[in-house]
């Protein structure tokens, strides 16, 4: 076998899923040098602590200074009993949170933030790198009878704790141990702008639940009157004023880019 070829599919068989069926070539390439296998898990595995750092910085931070080592071992927990399932990188913190979050919610030895902090990083760097299509057909004038067209991507999260205070741009600051937020239920809406720069802002729970609504396909009537039901209100002129508000803002963040033209499928 090409010694090329033996070593790529030696870091293929590191980085899959633990599993019965696991493919001939990975079975042949572990057999042929399994002296080496150790040697290629340990770079794999350390490749993988390093993305998981470099994309989770504040959750990194956090855990280790609650407890040092605990990310590091949860990081090897994951890659023992699940692993990633796809070999893009990008995945894997995305991944690991998903598997994470019910350990860490009985880890008492870890903050209580956590998983929200973890979330909120997961869902930035998701709308940062995102690839988007060519967007759909809007109209001038939004219309309450039809869905409105939003600049794809866009996120709604909804967090127990300010997870998203104490953001910064010096990668050293983020490093470091960080203050806890407080606990307090926050909504957050995460959009790219025209500069596909990330932006993340803070929105009340009723315009949380008529954008997650808008983001859905609901039509904006329909959207609006669900958001007060949810509410616990009628569509009163405050409610009113409210969301002709937040559509204006959406509409000078180049976010809502109009209705859904007529015949375009929600």
């Amino acid at each position: 076998m090409d010694p090329d070829l033996l070593e790529e599919r030696i870091a293929d068989a590191c980085l899959r899923a633990r599993t019965d069926d696991q493919i001939a070539e990975d079975a042949e390439a572990i057999g042929v040098a399994p002296a080496r296998l150790a040697i290629y898990r340990r770079i794999v595995r350390n490749n993988l602590g390093d993305v998981a750092q470099r994309l989770l910085p504040r959750t990194y931070a956090a855990i280790e200074a609650a407890a040092p080592g605990a990310f590091g071992a949860e990081l090897a927990s994951f890659l023992d009993a699940a692993g990633p399932s796809t070999h893009y990188l990008r995945d894997l913190p995305r991944e690991l949170v998903a598997w994470a979050t019910p350990r860490w919610a009985d880890r008492i030895d870890l903050p209580p933030y956590a998983i929200d902090l973890a979330r909120h990083e997961v869902a930035e760097f998701a709308v940062g790198t995102a690839q988007t299509g060519p967007p759909r057909d809007a109209v001038d004038a939004v219309a309450l009878d039809r869905p409105v067209v939003l600049r794809e991507p866009i996120k709604v999260e909804r967090y127990r704790f300010a997870v998203e205070d104490g953001e910064g741009d010096d990668g050293d600051a983020a490093r470091a141990a960080p203050e806890a937020p407080p606990p307090r239920s926050t909504a957050v809406l995460i959009h790219r702008d025209a500069e596909d720069l990330v932006h993340t802002t803070v929105i009340s729970d009723f315009r949380a639940s008529l954008l997650e609504r808008l983001i859905r396909g609901d039509a904006l009537g329909d959207a609006v009157k669900r958001a007060c039901d949810a509410a616990g209100s009628a569509p009163s002129d405050e409610a009113l004023g409210d969301v002709a508000a937040f559509l204006a803002d959406l509409a000078e963040r180049g976010v809502l880019l109009g209705a859904l033209a007529e015949g375009e499928p929600a």
